[in-house]
């Protein structure tokens, strides 16, 4: 995919999240800069924290990877399956 038009595409969606949506699953976003989307989850008994790197955006999934919800040190990366359907969005189902 071409990387401007990926960027754009990135960009768009993750500057569309609601607030409302974001608090309402007590989700922080730490960083959101193209290609990567670093995403904390802050709900008691469901914390947690992924950095998704999304290249090729919204060609194929994301690459995940769990950090330390405190330092943000990697913990496990899960790598993409591109058997996913090509169309596929990260966020766009939410």
């Amino acid at each position: 995919m071409n990387e401007a038009a990926s960027k754009a595409l990135f960009t768009a969606a993750v500057e569309s999240l609601p607030e409302e949506l974001l608090t309402l699953r007590d989700w922080t976003i730490n960083s959101k800069d193209y290609p990567v989307l670093d995403v904390s989850f802050v709900k008691e008994g469901h914390k947690g924290r992924v950095k998704m790197r999304c290249d090729d955006w919204d060609e194929l999934p994301p690459s995940i990877v769990f950090l330390d919800p405190v330092t943000g040190a990697d913990l496990l990366a899960v790598a993409r399956d591109p058997a996913f359907e090509p169309h596929w969005r990260c966020l766009g189902q939410l």
